[in-house]
């Protein structure tokens, strides 16, 4: 008796994650250097020679 093994090679690579995540990476790229170039206006107090 011969046991036919129908099992093929695993032959193909599925690049779909791969390409989401260097999407994800990119989106998370671009906003974090413009977040960086823009960056926050904030308005301080000045300073004074009070004790406080």
């Amino acid at each position: 008796m011969q046991v036919q093994n129908d099992a093929q090679p695993y032959d193909t690579i599925n690049i779909t994650p791969m390409l989401d995540l260097a999407y994800v990476l990119l989106v998370i790229f671009i906003l974090m250097t413009t977040a960086g170039v823009q960056g926050l206006t904030m308005n301080l107090p000045k300073p004074s020679n009070k004790p406080s």
